[in-house]
């Protein structure tokens, strides 16, 4: 496997990660998905927990999923604007943050990282970070 320094992570929490040795760094190169909240957010983790105690992955078009009605539905309201808006989520191969489009797990930690922003009195961001690739 190629790497870009001899560290290996374990563990890491908010903007820090240690490696196998103890040592503290500071995490400026952490991976897409905890870019926002940073390792194990509490709410984060306390989302993905939840939804692994129902499922952990289905194919959303088929047997859609509570969970992610409820997000399409926060997705639509914290688009600006005063007209109709419409949600679709869609599986296409390619990975974003390293969930794809209908993965629970990815939905449920979708959900916390819009509450985080509004908690530290920030506007909610629904695509995550702004501009950049996955």
């Amino acid at each position: 496997m190629g790497r870009q320094t001899q560290i290996y992570a374990d563990p890491a929490l908010n903007a820090e990660i240690w490696d196998i040795e103890g040592r503290p760094y500071i995490d400026a190169a952490a991976g897409s998905a905890v870019v926002n909240t940073g390792h194990c957010h509490p709410k984060v983790m306390a989302a993905v927990f939840g939804q692994v105690g129902r499922f952990t992955h289905t194919c959303h078009q088929v047997p859609p999923c509570e969970t992610c009605i409820r997000l399409a539905e926060r997705l639509n309201a914290a688009v600006p604007g005063d007209f109709a808006k419409k949600t679709v989520f869609v599986t296409t191969g390619a990975r974003i943050g390293g969930t794809s489009g209908g993965n629970p797990l990815g939905i449920a930690a979708a959900h916390a990282v819009l509450d985080v922003p509004r908690e530290a009195g920030r506007a909610p961001c629904p695509l995550g970070r702004r501009g950049g690739g996955g």
